[in-house]
């Protein structure tokens, strides 16, 4: 039993606002199932975990590298160390935790730039894992949140566990819309902080964005998602991995239990590829 003071000298736990990256790996968790009497399947796994860890590892320490290069290149203009660090995200305050088929990452939200990049290494993630056959569903929220190493919890990881499991429905990951339009961003931005949010990411929403496409649901709402299809990783794949989800839709029993949500979901995928390599085809 746990008692009310066998904590009493542990240091106060304190929410930070911060960007919550959600994800799920589809198909994981039958695939776990399988792999009691399937060493191949078993054998997946392994490689897929993986691999996953070391694209994780391999993200921080390029961000790591890069933030020692641009603290430098910064170190010739006169701004104080916590002038630099209020514009741009310290690496070491990006928190990455991976437990079977479940990713979480969380950010500080610093201004614009900070979710355009959360969006751009995740949106790498997904074009590499694509690649293996593997699929990605999830969300992004921001608020409260505590994450430290493994442990992390607060309103924001539940938004976005909410947006993965209720809103994405495809093999996506959803933005939360109160973060497209604006309404859910640090309170002590400055003006020239929130215009410049305007400019990379509102503006940018109903014309030609680089980082987000944009559908709507069965209630005509707007559903915001990362768009990984514009990247090299992706595009010197693209006939690839087209190839790899029509084989596994077409090996699908449509009949069968369970099948048909797997087929609906890589449907969309191969669709959404083929009107994206059709756009390119046609400008």
């Amino acid at each position: 039993m746990i008692t009310s003071t066998e904590f009493d000298d542990l240091p106060e736990l304190q929410y930070e606002k911060r960007l919550v990256l959600f994800i799920d790996i589809l198909g994981f968790s039958n695939l776990v199932s399988e792999s009691s009497s399937n060493q191949i399947k078993l054998q997946k796994i392994r490689r897929i975990l993986k691999v996953l860890e070391r694209e994780l590892h391999r993200d921080k320490e390029f961000q790591e590298s890069h933030e020692i290069f641009t603290r430098k290149l910064r170190g010739s203009f006169p701004l104080s160390v916590e002038a630099n660090d209020k514009h741009y995200v310290n690496p070491s305050k990006i928190e990455y935790t991976q437990f079977s088929d479940n990713i979480i990452i969380s950010s500080p939200y610093i201004n614009a730039q900070s979710l355009v990049s959360l969006i751009s290494n995740i949106s790498l993630l997904q074009a590499r894992f694509l690649q293996e056959g593997i699929l990605f569903r999830g969300g992004i929220a921001y608020g409260d949140m505590y994450h430290k190493e493994n442990l992390c919890f607060g309103p924001a990881f539940n938004r976005a566990y909410f947006l993965e499991s209720k809103v994405a429905e495809y093999p996506r990951i959803v933005i939360d819309t109160d973060i497209m339009n604006g309404q859910a961003q640090p309170t002590n931005w400055s003006n020239q902080e929130k215009f410049e949010f305007k400019v990379l990411i509102q503006d940018t929403m109903n014309y030609s964005n680089p980082f987000t496409l944009k559908q709507k649901d069965n209630y005509d709402n707007d559903v915001h998602y990362i768009n990984f299809m514009l990247l090299q990783t992706f595009k010197s794949a693209e006939t690839k991995i087209l190839e790899i989800f029509s084989t596994q839709k077409k090996d699908l029993n449509r009949n069968h239990d369970g099948e048909e949500s797997i087929y609906l979901k890589l449907d969309w995928l191969t669709s959404t590829i083929e009107k994206h390599m059709r756009s390119f085809e046609d400008s």
